[in-house]
């Protein structure tokens, strides 16, 4: 079992983050243009206006997706030619989401969590398995989730707690189908526990509940999504 605390060092001084880049997206004089960011535990990514991606920090799994497992203190792009709309770091791994849907994963592989079914580190991306179009991406401690255009849940990794949301504690390295037909529309994967918001703004939450992070006014584990009391 996973321990269930996860402490995070915050910077409280913002700081330029600057990605040197030429024409067609490699290292060159022009500066990158991000249009998003994700921050890990020890690493950072970023997406830039053109879908081109950038991860710096700690790279000890390959979490940087370069093709090493070299530590950078600067942007270094991720390798390949994809182009992505969605990034999400998470300790050890990363996840994105392409401009045609596809989820792909790199990094520390050991939970499944890259989610391509093997438990194979990866240093640069590849497809989470199944034939599935994702519109959102959630790289958790040891886990990941993405959600679907029609409202459906996926997960993938560690299942200890039951943050798969699919009704058993079995651990998987390729997707599975979070329970119910709540229809969720936004997924965030956490330690132990996952969250997922509906079409209509309803919260539900799964896994882990020791601190009563799930807020169903318990501290009881949930196997399948419990509605956050309000």
């Amino acid at each position: 079992m996973r321990s269930n605390r996860v402490y995070h060092l915050l910077a409280t001084v913002p700081v330029l983050i600057s990605a040197s880049v030429a024409a067609g997206g490699k290292q060159g004089s022009s500066q990158a243009t991000f249009t998003a960011v994700s921050a890990g535990l020890y690493h950072t990514c970023g997406v830039t206006a053109t879908g081109a991606t950038y991860c710096w920090g700690l790279n000890g799994f390959g979490q940087l997706g370069d093709g090493t497992k070299s530590n950078r203190s600067t942007p270094v792009p991720v390798v390949g030619s994809l182009s992505f709309a969605a990034i999400s770091a998470g300790p050890k791994h990363t996840c994105g989401i392409s401009a045609a849907g596809a989820a792909y994963c790199w990094g520390g592989n050991d939970e499944g969590e890259v989610g391509d079914g093997t438990t194979t580190d990866r240093s640069s991306p590849v497809p989470v398995a199944g034939d599935v179009s994702f519109v959102g991406i959630s790289a958790g401690f040891f886990h990941a989730c993405g959600v679907t255009a029609g409202g459906e849940a996926y997960c993938w990794g560690n299942n200890d707690y039951g943050q798969f949301g699919d009704g058993d504690t079995t651990s998987r390295s390729t997707r599975v189908l979070v329970a119910g037909d709540a229809g969720f529309t936004v997924v965030s994967a956490g330690s132990t526990h996952t969250c997922g918001i509906t079409a209509t703004g309803v919260a539900y939450c799964w896994g882990g509940n020791n601190e009563g992070h799930l807020g169903d006014g318990t501290t009881t584990r949930r196997l399948t999504p419990a509605r956050v009391v309000q």
